[in-house]
């Protein structure tokens, strides 16, 4: 492996987000003698070879600096652009959802700004729930949460949010989830966030503030 190569592994790519594992892994692997080619420096001493690997380890423990420190600064601006859009992300929730809801529409975005996904949860979640929300087919709100490129865990997050927020929660969840994963105690939590939108629904009906 060339020292360009090295760096390689290492560098930080504008269209990669590496986590702190990312990086250790990669530092750690690229430490390993074996992956540096040293028979292409055949014509070196032993002692030269050492110290060819000695300045390698040494220019990789100084990318690995650089790309935590990026990293911080990187995720440091992630987190306030975050903060920066609650009062927005909000305020969007509060027009979808239940006035009842309001305060704990709030502390959920609050803490989701400040999780692992920096509120990218909280982003899709109002995707869906306004595209549920301005359209009677769900099919188009299923289509938009397949393509949000969700991980496992960002999908179950979002999918929770929905359930619980949504004017529509419960029949979303009941049509992306496979019946064979809704057991009977699922149901009827269904069953119950159905009964209570509906009584909402029928408040808000008579008080002329819901369609």
């Amino acid at each position: 492996m060339t020292i360009e190569e090295a760096y390689n592994i290492l560098w930080l790519n504008k269209d990669i987000k590496y986590t702190k594992k990312d990086v250790k892994n990669a530092y750690e692997s690229a430490l390993e003698l074996e992956l540096f080619d040293i028979n292409e420096n055949k014509h070196l001493s032993e002692e030269e070879r050492l110290k060819l690997t000695d300045s390698i380890k040494a220019t990789l423990t100084e990318a690995k600096d650089t790309i935590l420190k990026s990293m911080k600064k990187r995720r440091e601006k992630e987190n306030q652009e975050a903060l920066d859009k609650v009062p927005q992300w909000i305020e969007r929730g509060n027009k979808l959802i239940y006035p009842e809801r309001q305060a704990e529409w709030a502390n959920c975005v609050n803490k989701r700004a400040r999780g692992i996904y920096r509120g990218y949860d909280v982003e899709a979640t109002l995707e869906i729930m306004e595209k549920l929300e301005e359209n009677s087919d769900m099919k188009v709100a299923e289509s938009v949460l397949l393509n949000q490129d969700h991980s496992g865990s960002s999908f179950g997050l979002v999918n929770r949010m929905i359930f619980e927020f949504s004017k529509k929660g419960p029949e979303f969840y009941e049509m992306i989830t496979p019946v064979t994963e809704i057991d009977k105690e699922t149901q009827e939590v269904i069953d119950q966030k159905k009964k209570e939108n509906k009584m909402l629904f029928e408040k808000y009906n008579k008080m002329g503030k819901t369609k």
